[in-house]
């Protein structure tokens, strides 16, 4: 006698607010292990974004950053987007970034709502080329980057667990999870 395996609700999301466009490639790669998860007796379920913008997020890293301890005189070796980080999160005050994470793990404790899991992309731009951030600043640098996280962010922030699977690879090689 095999029982059978446990039902799971999931929740499937390929927009975000923090970017114009999933890739089409991701996306695809996302439905195709959405709809394996349905074969295999899952309940998938389209499901709205997640609600969330940059800024919300910033406070929080900064703030981390700033925390991480350097080597004395190390400070002006790190890149400008560290630095950026560094010199933005020594203004938010711990009280300051325990509210905004609270905050944020309520909205993400809702959006997870009944669902047993999510599926989303891990990554949903095309890799960047190498020097593609070559003439911006820490914070241009920050923002231009910040696409890559869109759907990882909101787990760091809320301490949901996580996991990337390969779900195929695009045109181009690049694994896609």
């Amino acid at each position: 006698f095999r029982s059978r395996p446990t039902e799971l609700r999931i929740g499937l999301a390929c927009t975000s607010p923090l970017i114009e466009r999933v890739d089409p490639e991701v996306e695809a790669a996302v439905r195709r292990a959405a709809a394996k998860l349905e074969e295999l007796g899952h309940r998938v379920e389209e499901g709205g974004a997640i609600r969330g913008e940059i800024d919300e997020f910033v406070p929080l890293m900064a703030r981390m950053v700033a925390n991480v301890p350097l080597l004395p005189f190390t400070g002006s070796l790190l890149e400008p987007t560290t630095q950026w980080m560094r010199e933005r999160g020594r203004k938010v005050t711990n009280a300051e970034a325990a509210a905004q994470r609270e905050m944020l793990e309520k909205r993400i404790d809702a959006w997870f709502g009944d669902y047993d899991a999510w599926i989303t992309p891990t990554v949903a731009v095309p890799t960047p080329k190498v020097g593609a951030y070559r003439d911006l600043d820490g914070e241009g640098v920050f923002r231009a980057a910040a696409p890559l996280g869109a759907f990882t962010a909101p787990f760091n922030v809320s301490g949901h667990p996580a996991v990337s699977v390969r779900a195929g690879r695009s045109s181009e090689g690049w694994p896609i999870g």
